[in-house]
């Protein structure tokens, strides 16, 4: 299953809202979807860093995948294609240092046909 980390697409601590850079980023990577995915299921997965318990950040995850789905879809990906997935704090980069923390609080999609 390819799987694209989109890089610039964080979150501020404790929020779910996109940045403007986030969305600028979705917006480029929209082109690629759309031309080598456009049939694809697309999952929005979420993560957080480890601040804050493990049921908290689980559902913080998950709005942020939603918030992402959002915008997908708002851009014309069809809601049928798209599903969100919350990992809560499961992270891939160091926890002890904010810019670890902050790449932490990241989205990938998850491409299947």
């Amino acid at each position: 299953m390819p799987v694209i980390e989109l890089h610039d697409v964080y979150f501020d601590f404790d929020k779910s809202t996109l940045r403007r850079e986030g969305k600028a980023a979705l917006d480029k990577a929209l082109t690629v979807i759309k031309a080598n995915h456009g049939e694809d299921r697309v999952t929005v997965v979420g993560w957080t860093d480890s601040m804050g318990t493990d049921a908290y950040n689980l559902r913080l995850s998950l709005r942020r995948a939603e918030a992402v789905k959002a915008y997908l879809a708002e851009k014309g990906i069809a809601l049928d294609k798209l599903a969100s997935e919350g990992r809560g704090e499961s992270f891939k980069y160091n926890n002890g240092t904010e810019e670890g923390r902050q790449q932490n609080r990241r989205i990938e999609l998850h491409f299947e046909q």
